[in-house]
């Protein structure tokens, strides 16, 4: 098996910006680039090993069907874990990964301060905004966490070349964190400009940049886009393998899959900040606003409408009943969404044209899902066998 080698960089500041990344190297690809920029006030935050690299790269291994040879230390603890992640999603995408041997020039644990902090990927959506909402007003019982800090990141769902749209984006994610006392700390990488899939390795990036800050940090959450109920493996960020990206010095975790996304409007119902700053939409043309055209932002309005709580603040104009006729709903994670609102909608014996227009459109989505039944086995992650 041919390898990549893995070349990490030493920080550089410049002004009031520190970046720092790693390179990869091989034969067929020649050297690639990656980086993280961020404010120089976390300089101190900032962790010595490699073990935020090796995230990312594992994934790129994988694909190429290469092993790793990381030209710094690394976490053992880490790289047990990332045995059994390879594995998982080595028999989820037959034929796209391949289990690949890490290999450090150094193995050691990083020897940290056991009093550090809790930091929380946000980006201002739904999940994200649940977490921390639960957290800080202690609604999560015995998993209760006091969250310090929550990072959001420009490189993601906020496109690089729309810095503007990032800066308006974390006023309004700053507003929601000061209300709650926790810290914003911004980061702009190009991690997503690898040849990955990003639907599978988007909580390896998140936890590649938490993974960054671990000398003030011991803990980071990634907050779930799926319920329990309906785990749609494979799915990036899932409750089995985001928590196999730690090591004995970081934790990371998979937080509120207990709660679907109906129950989080529900929850957020108490905070009207919320309701006025959320962002849930990746399909703008301005990716700091909801174009309230897309499924999920219609989605979103109609969870709002079946709660009785109105059009949310956030959304600037309303739902159509036309614009629910013409949903797309046929593959089963929708359908699962649907189902609850129209759960709902039936318990709080809602009617009006727009309930007619999604229930006809629901029995006419399923219909054509049945019509199709090939189109499930299309996606399945073996019919490439």
């Amino acid at each position: 098996m041919t390898h990549i080698d893995l070349w990490p960089e030493q920080p550089a500041v410049q002004a009031d910006q520190i970046e720092t990344g790693f390179a990869l190297e091989d034969v067929l690809k020649g050297r690639q680039r990656f980086w993280y920029r961020f404010s120089s006030e976390l300089q101190p935050a900032l962790t010595g090993s490699c073990d935020p690299f090796v995230l990312p790269a594992v994934f790129i291994a994988m694909q190429r069907h290469a092993n790793l040879v990381v030209h710094g230390q690394v976490s053992p603890s880490l790289l047990k874990n990332l045995v059994e992640f390879q594995a998982a999603w080595a028999s989820w995408r037959l034929g796209v990964y391949t289990p690949i041997e890490i290999i450090a020039d150094e193995e050691r644990e990083c020897q940290l301060n056991p009093e550090r902090g809790v930091i929380a990927a946000f980006s201002g959506g739904l999940d994200s905004t649940f977490t921390v909402w639960r957290h800080s007003k202690g609604l999560a019982g015995r998993q209760n966490l006091k969250i310090q800090a929550a990072l959001m990141l420009h490189g993601f769902d906020i496109p690089l070349n729309q810095p503007d749209a990032f800066t308006r984006a974390t006023h309004k994610a700053r507003i929601l964190l000061d209300g709650l006392g926790i810290k914003l700390i911004t980061l702009v990488t190009n991690l997503k400009k690898t040849e990955i899939k990003f639907n599978d390795a988007h909580p390896a990036l998140l936890a590649s940049c938490m993974l960054l800050f671990q000398s003030a940090y011991a803990t980071g959450l990634i907050a779930s886009s799926n319920t329990y109920a309906f785990m749609n493996i494979p799915w990036g960020s899932n409750p089995l393998t985001d928590r196999l990206l730690f090591s004995d010095s970081f934790t990371t975790i998979h937080d509120g899959a207990a709660f679907s996304r109906l129950n989080k409007v529900k929850a957020l119902a108490a905070w009207p900040e919320a309701a006025q700053y959320l962002r849930v939409c990746v399909r703008g043309k301005e990716r700091d606003e909801n174009c309230c055209r897309c499924e999920k932002c219609v989605r979103t309005i109609l969870i709002y409408r079946a709660l009785g709580l109105g059009l949310p603040a956030c959304f600037s104009r309303d739902v159509t009943d036309r614009q629910i006729f013409g949903l797309n709903m046929y593959n089963p994670r929708r359908f699962q969404f649907y189902d609850e609102i129209l759960d709902t909608i039936d318990q709080n014996k809602l009617s009006g044209t727009w309930v007619t227009a999604l229930k006809l459109t629901y029995k006419a989505n399923k219909i054509i899902y049945r019509l199709y039944p090939l189109r499930s086995l299309l996606k399945s992650p073996r019919s490439s066998r």
